[in-house]
């Protein structure tokens, strides 16, 4: 730890060589004591004195997807994740890479619109849970390895929505309607591998049906914009 003694020199003291010496002689040894136990990371961010200091991001492709395109999810047999048609995913450059314990922001908002099966019931459980229900959609943020063939779900990205308005009527199905949502999930991620590593990532999602699921939910994602930022040490 580097430490500076400064003087102690009341009114009336003799100075003498020895005492401003000692001053100096501990500026001077500053350069090579300094340590983590000077810059703390409660008091200053020792990143932002670093050389290469910046969050880092840019606007190519391999750090930002954007499009107003319709990206389809469907599922017919049940809830399984899978990746959006076509797909929204980031890094594919091989650009988006992270030193070791470096971490990355990942931002994702987007709209989605349902479409359920017309031959379906839309009815409600809440009287016969016997009869088909309401649609939910789940999206979560997706992470794999560049030039590793799938992607898993990143922790603490997952979302789920089953917005729906509909009358109900006992005896026949009712009128219904989806309306548009939008969505955005911000996570973090973070290299631990203790090697460099470079990155692919994605959106995720499934649409389901409670208690009917051989019936298809689609769910049409449109204004996408996908970006990550990353935190050098």
């Amino acid at each position: 730890m580097g430490i500076v003694a400064i003087p102690s020199i009341n009114v009336g003291d003799e100075i003498t060589s020895t005492t401003i010496n000692t001053f100096i002689a501990s500026v001077n040894a500053l350069p090579t004591t300094i340590n983590e136990d000077n810059v703390r990371d409660q008091g200053i961010d020792r990143r932002n004195i670093a050389a290469n200091c910046a969050t880092y991001t840019d606007q190519t492709a391999d750090f930002w997807y954007k499009s107003n395109a319709s990206h389809v999810i469907s599922t017919a047999t049940g809830g399984v994740f899978g990746l959006t048609t076509p797909n929204i995913t980031i890094g594919a450059g091989s650009s988006l890479t992270l030193a070791p314990d470096e971490k990355m922001i990942i931002y994702c908002s987007f709209e989605y619109h349902v479409v359920l099966d017309l031959t379906a019931s839309i009815r409600l459980n809440r009287d016969d849970a016997s009869l088909p229900g309401a649609y939910e959609v789940q999206f979560s943020l997706g992470w794999k390895y560049n030039g590793t063939p799938s992607y898993s779900a990143i922790v603490g990205s997952l979302r789920k929505s089953n917005i729906i308005l509909a009358s109900y009527e006992p005896t026949i199905p009712g009128y219904w309607f989806t309306p548009k949502a939008s969505l955005t999930i911000v996570t973090v991620i973070e290299n631990t591998t203790g090697l460099s590593k470079n990155y692919n990532i994605t959106l995720l999602g499934q649409a389901i049906r409670s208690n009917d699921f051989a019936k298809t939910v689609i769910a049409n994602v449109e204004s996408v914009q996908l970006f990550a930022k990353i935190v050098r040490k």
